[in-house]
Parts: structure tokens; sequence; C-alpha cells
């Protein structure tokens, strides 16, 4: 037999866990219906096979992500890229993962909240991701052509 004073707080608990369940349907149908969900997908993906392509090439390199990525945070770990909302952290109901290749001697840990563009740097065989506010690419050619101006005249 319960009593009153415990039936209330039975009650109260249905209500609360209701009320997550609910509030979890509304933001993942947002978060489909305005295509944000795909959209976190396709930077993961495009994170995943943009690390297993720059562990493939020889030499040094830097490559920024031009698309702009300030309403999501990112991180890499365990040979996983993990999208979320950066108002809803992880437990977005929609977060988006994918998972990358990697080699056994270099191990990707990062996290990168709210930056607009990101930097992935391989130098030394080792693969780097950090962010980016603003993207200022580098002029090109120099001496021998392209676009960038090379100081001499």
């Amino acid at each position: 037999m319960e009593k009153r004073g415990q039936l209330v707080y039975k009650a109260l608990l249905v209500i609360i866990a209701c009320g997550i369940v609910v509030v979890a349907f509304v933001v993942a149908g947002k978060s489909y219906g305005s295509q944000e969900a795909f959209y976190k997908l396709a930077i993961a993906r495009d994170l995943a096979l943009t690390i297993d392509l720059i562990y493939g090439l020889p030499g040094n390199l830097e490559y920024v992500y031009p698309n702009d990525v300030s309403d999501y945070d990112i991180e890499a770990k365990d040979n996983m890229i993990l999208v979320y909302s950066h108002n809803l952290g992880k437990t977005d109901p929609t977060l988006a993962s994918y998972i990358f290749a990697g080699i056994d001697k270099d191990y990707i840990n990062a996290e990168i909240k709210g930056t607009k563009h990101i930097k992935i740097e391989k130098v030394n065989e080792k693969i780097r991701i950090s962010g980016v506010y603003d993207l200022t690419l580098p002029s090109a050619g120099g001496r021998y052509g392209g676009g960038g101006a090379s100081g001499e005249s």
C-alpha cells in the first residue's frame, strides 16, 4: 500500500520523463525537418574521408575545411568524428558520427567548439585538428606564376 505522498512523487517522475521524451522528439523533428541532421552527417563524412586521404599523402600538408561549422561542436577521438549541435552538446538527439581508418601510431584527440572552419594539418606523420575563426588563404604562385604577389618587381 502506497501513501499519498509517494503517489505524488511517482506522478511527478512520470511527468518529467514524458517531458524529456517530448522535448527530444521536438528537437529531432526540427533537426530532420530543416535538413540539419543530414548536414551534420555530411560534415562528419567529409572530415573522416579527408583524414583518411591525408594519412595516405606523402609529406607535410595543411588543409582548411571551407564549410561554416560554427553552429556545431566537432570531436575526434577513437578513430571517430562526432558532430553535434553547439547549443545542445552531446545530448543532441541527432548527433552525427563517422569512422575513419587512421593508423596505429597516431591517435587523434581533438574537440573543436564553435569555430567557423576546421584546420587539419599533417606534420611528420602526425595529424592535428584545430579550429579556425577566419579563413585566410595564403597567396599562391610567388615568383613563377599563380595568383599571389611575390614581392618582386
